[in-house]
């Protein structure tokens, strides 16, 4: 059997001083009451073979600020890599994704509309943030947990980056069409962008 990727682990620090938690209203706490820490899903993957994973983001706990994650990949001499989360309600979302990619160490970043309507897509800041990932060649992870016919992203992606990956994380909807600009996935599925 080849080398095995887990596409989607969530990580929840046990130092909840070193790395405060923010949660959200993005639904249950699912972190609450067990051990989720890196330490322990490294152990977890490793008991079952898997040799890397992605860390997403875990936005319940900790919002968009990406410091747990961001150390634990840092620490995983390569085993793991991060998909990071912005604020896509904030003012200037568009440079805080700027601001996350340019170190280098972002193999993605998570666009979420967990509540509202994704408002973002429709006052400008969405085409920014599509502009700044386009222009790094970062790939955009986009959950929609939202009720939409259609996937808000696509108003983006299908005609003004028709070349540029957009990934559909979690969607809601029935229908997620495909285009040659953006590729469905389950939490259990990973998809790169072809160089």
């Amino acid at each position: 059997m080849g080398s095995v990727t887990d596409a989607h682990v969530h990580v929840v620090s046990s130092d909840p001083r070193r790395y405060p938690r923010n949660p959200g209203p993005f639904g249950r706490d699912w972190w609450s009451g067990r051990e989720v820490d890196a330490g322990r899903v490294a152990a977890d993957l490793a008991g079952v073979g898997v040799e890397r994973a992605v860390v997403v983001q875990a936005v319940g706990p900790y919002r968009n600020d990406n410091s747990y994650a961001r150390d634990v990949v840092a620490a995983s001499d390569g085993r793991f890599a991060l998909v990071a989360a912005i604020d896509t309600d904030g003012s200037d979302p568009a440079a805080e994704l700027a601001d996350l990619v340019d170190p280098g160490d972002v193999a993605g970043v998570r666009v979420a509309a967990f509540a509202g309507e994704g408002r973002f897509l429709g006052d400008g800041r969405g085409r920014a943030i599509w502009d700044v990932a386009a222009t790094r060649g970062v790939n955009l992870v986009v959950a929609w947990l939202i009720s939409c016919r259609r996937s808000p992203s696509s108003r983006l992606t299908d005609r003004t980056y028709p070349s540029h990956w957009t990934i559909a994380d979690s969607p809601t909807s029935p229908v997620v069409p495909r285009t040659r600009a953006r590729r469905a996935c389950s939490n259990s599925q990973h998809c790169r962008r072809s160089t």
